[in-house]
């Protein structure tokens, strides 16, 4: 796996989208006591941006958290006909790629983003490609000192989900009585012997 090349920034996973808030560096830092409350991913921007009041949680309940690691940059000349050069090998492991001077050009591999390129502009020429990893953990909330946090979920934990009553051990579940606010109400359940 090729190593992130700044610290990896995180967001809680409903907050995901094609338009999204700036990230933080610690997925603890979406975590907020209101009002007696742990609130996750409450945004309020006076300037008219992202305004969302967050979810209420309580200590137990299992969230997803995606994260995204910057593997760092390449040049990848494009030729006339069609073919491309990478400058480097391309970071091992990387789940998206984009131009850096058109941000909205993300692809999730290099044939695909050429492609792409090649449909606004057949020139031959260099662009500045960015790599990054996409992922995701899922995280138990904690109340220590009237502080929240997160602890890790174990890959191997059973997961009880509130809105359907199943347990299970693949992860989130994605039941249909589930909406985005209530399909991450897991608890981390003792797996059983």
């Amino acid at each position: 796996m090729s190593e992130q090349t700044e610290p990896r920034r995180w967001w809680p996973d409903f907050l995901c989208d094609e338009c999204m808030p700036e990230p933080k560096e610690d997925p603890t830092a979406w975590l907020e006591i209101r009002n007696g409350t742990i609130v996750l991913g409450r945004l309020i921007d006076e300037d008219g941006g992202f305004n969302f009041e967050g979810i209420a949680l309580t200590a137990g309940q299992v969230v997803e958290m995606d994260y995204c690691d910057f593997l760092g940059t390449r040049d990848v000349f494009l030729k006339e006909d069609g073919a491309f050069e990478v400058e480097d090998v391309p970071p091992e492991g990387f789940t998206q790629c984009w131009n850096r001077d058109e941000a909205e050009s993300c692809a999730d591999n290099l044939l695909e983003l050429v492609a792409s390129e090649r449909e606004v502009d057949t020139s031959a020429r260099t662009i500045d490609v960015g790599f990054v990893r996409w992922g995701h953990e899922l995280f138990a909330v904690t109340l220590q000192d009237g502080k929240p946090g997160f602890d890790p979920v174990p890959p191997n934990a059973s997961l009880h989900c509130h809105a359907c009553g199943v347990v299970s051990t693949n992860g989130k579940c994605d039941c249909t009585r589930s909406d985005t606010n209530t399909r991450r109400a897991f608890r981390a359940e003792p797996a059983e012997a």
